[in-house]
């Protein structure tokens, strides 16, 4: 990251795109950067995030609406601790500023914890890594996954999928809204492919098939924590995750097949299928691993 006054459009930009995510992977930014008061010529009083939990325009609205210097930087503000200020109205009292210490340096971002106080990509890729709550939290796919069946998966983890319940909250009439496969409650992801008959059928003989004790669990990423709990290597867990994804593809085939073609297929079906094709994904994988083409 550059220093100076480029820090405040890198930081508008940062957090306006990637806060949600990086929030969600527990990496809260506030707690990495911040602005560094040196000589007070580059830092903005209102708009720049350099005091507090917020920029001084968000925080105190009322008071930013009577400045009547919109552009006036911390310099033309603090001054030996006592305050330049023109206002449209009287004011009684500042204190949040009371205890900031001005220097003859220049006002820099820092990113804390990083090499330097700096900035770096490869540093913040790493500490959204490690900081993954599961195996699918990480930034990087599983490379055995074909690149289908990657989107597929983010798209159940995040709830993005065509289930009626979020087709009716986006206003279209899916008409029915029970479970195609079982009409027992609404369709829903965590319906398709955890509490649905069939899916419990399926995921008793996967794990029974790996000689795991099966759990029943709420939601997809809970099924994948459970399955790779014990492993020890790294390929023994992609192993797992291809066998978590294609069986997520089964599932997701199987509603669309019921739903669209009236074509219905039990369990064991569905599980001999999966198993054939998660040994063809393997197969390949084993391939380009030999090649040196895969991670």
């Amino acid at each position: 990251m550059k220093k100076g006054h480029y820090g405040e459009k890198w930081l508008t930009a940062f957090m306006g795109s990637n806060w949600e995510e990086l929030n969600k992977k527990a990496c809260d930014p506030r707690k990495l950067i911040e602005k560094k008061i040196g000589n007070r010529k580059f830092t903005n009083f209102w708009s720049d995030w350099w005091i507090g939990e917020a920029p001084l325009a968000f925080k105190f609205n009322r008071l930013f609406k009577l400045e009547t210097e919109l552009k006036a930087t911390v310099e033309d503000r603090v001054r030996s601790g006592t305050g330049m200020w023109s206002w449209r109205g009287e004011i009684r009292e500042v204190r949040l500023i009371a205890s900031v210490h001005l220097t003859d340096k220049r006002d820099v971002w820092e990113f804390q914890g990083g090499p330097n106080n700096r900035f770096e990509v490869a540093w913040m890729r790493k500490l959204i890594a490690d900081k993954k709550q599961t195996t699918t939290g990480n930034s990087k796919w599983c490379s055995w996954v074909p690149k289908k069946y990657q989107i597929l998966t983010w798209r159940i983890l995040r709830n993005r999928l065509a289930t009626k319940d979020n087709l009716r909250k986006m206003s279209f009439n899916a008409g029915n809204n029970e479970c195609a496969i079982c009409s027992y409650t609404m369709e829903s992801v965590n319906h398709v492919f955890c509490d649905c008959p069939i899916a419990k059928d399926i995921w008793t003989k996967v794990f029974t098939w790996w000689g795991i004790d099966w759990r029943n669990q709420v939601s997809a990423e809970g099924i994948l924590e459970e399955m790779v709990a014990y492993t020890q290597y790294n390929w023994e867990k992609k192993i797992r995750i291809v066998v978590w994804v294609d069986f997520l593809a089964q599932l997701w085939s199987n509603r669309n097949d019921i739903t669209f073609n009236n074509k219905r297929r039990n369990a064991e079906e569905l599980f001999i299928k999966g198993q054939g094709d998660a040994m063809l994904w393997l197969e390949n994988s084993v391939s380009q691993l030999l090649a040196g083409d895969a991670d």
